[in-house]
């Protein structure tokens, strides 16, 4: 009886991700005329990042909005933070908002968007590198799609490939391949505040209710809970040159840690599809544990050999496109590590992130 269960689990899963993969191999939205954009502010915060805010400004001198803003607000940075931004201000770069109330990156992007004039808003994060283009391109796709929200897709820098480098790659394109296929479904259930575009209409009737949320974080995926809820129009797009580079994890257990602060916003969710889909990954890595357990004593029989074979399939078919588009090769090591750490991981992420209150920092001092 158990070895059916398990098979239909892995056969469950499997259909999943030919969804995902249906879904996340569309092609972008056709764009609109080159030079076709909307009027948009640039828009960053920042707390304690001296270290990843000049290949943030440098890049961002390379994404002229035609006189626009780029807007960054310090969210009480303890370090050399306040002096670098004060330097990009003083060439014309950005504009410097100081924020001064309760701690949160959320309660500082508010108080700056409360300031804003222009109807769209363009956000990524202080720990960020941007591509050279990366507004112009991302207001043209807003402009050909009309969205209320844009999502755009975000990749790991690392200044080598190595093992640990294709590890963490290979675990944000399951990421990034879902982000995509829910988004372009209809349905989005992930966003990432590093590479996201808005109507600062959108954001203005999600504030109230985004002002009650129990997390000093979550902008963008309570923005984006906001829109499904509210039936707004929510586009994706990973064209080339929309492709921002966030920092990356340098141990495991500060991967763990922002996975788990990632996982533990899940009772602030209106929508059910976010648990959905982590329930139906859980549900499905931890039938493939069992059905390989199964196999190796002898039990699996012909149907489990299919059903963990296509799983197998389809994630490697999965990945490996999700990887060559973030401009990455697959590795076989990384793929095959995750067939044997996943349901680890997902213990030891999603068992925390449930009894683990709302953190009371976002940023350490």
């Amino acid at each position: 009886m158990i070895s059916y269960v398990l098979v239909f689990s892995v056969v469950l899963y499997s259909c999943w991700l030919c969804w995902v993969l249906f879904y996340s191999w569309r092609q972008n939205t056709i764009l609109a005329a080159q030079g076709a954009s909307v009027a948009a502010t640039i828009l960053f915060a920042c707390r304690n990042e001296q270290k990843a805010l000049p290949a943030l400004l440098a890049s961002l001198k390379s994404n002229s909005l035609d006189g626009k803003d780029i807007v960054a607000v310090d969210d009480g940075s303890t370090d050399d933070s306040v002096t670098l931004l004060r330097k990009a201000e003083a060439t014309g770069l950005l504009r410097l908002m100081r924020y001064v109330g309760p701690h949160g990156k959320r309660p500082a992007l508010a108080a700056a968007l409360a300031t804003f004039s222009t109807p769209y808003v363009l956000q990524t994060d202080a720990d960020c590198q941007v591509p050279s283009g990366w507004a112009p391109k991302a207001l043209q796709i807003l402009a050909s799609t009309q969205a209320d929200l844009l999502i755009l897709p975000v990749r790991f820098k690392m200044p080598s490939r190595t093992f640990w480098a294709d590890v963490l790659q290979t675990e944000l394109a399951s990421i990034m391949a879902v982000t995509a296929a829910t988004a372009r479904a209809g349905v989005g259930v992930m966003c990432n505040g590093a590479n996201l575009a808005y109507t600062l209409k959108l954001w203005q009737e999600a504030a109230p209710a985004l002002a009650g949320v129990p997390f000093l974080g979550g902008d963008d995926m309570f923005l984006l809970d906001y829109a499904r809820h509210k039936d707004k129009q929510i586009a994706y797009s990973d064209a080339k040159g929309t492709w921002v580079d966030t920092e990356a994890p340098t141990t495991l257990g500060a991967f763990l840690h922002q996975r788990r602060r990632w996982a533990s916003k899940w009772p602030g969710y209106t929508s059910a599809w976010p648990v959905a889909v982590a329930t139906i990954s859980m549900v499905g890595q931890i039938g493939f544990a069992g059905g390989v357990a199964l196999s190796l004593l002898g039990m699996g029989g012909i149907f489990m050999y299919v059903a963990l074979a296509s799983k197998v399939a389809l994630e490697a078919l999965l990945l490996s496109r999700q990887l060559q588009k973030a401009g990455h090769r697959f590795g076989l090591g990384a793929f095959l590590f995750w067939q044997v750490a996943y349901v680890p991981y997902l213990c030891a992420v999603a068992i925390p992130a449930i009894f683990t209150p709302p953190p009371k920092t976002w940023k350490k001092a």
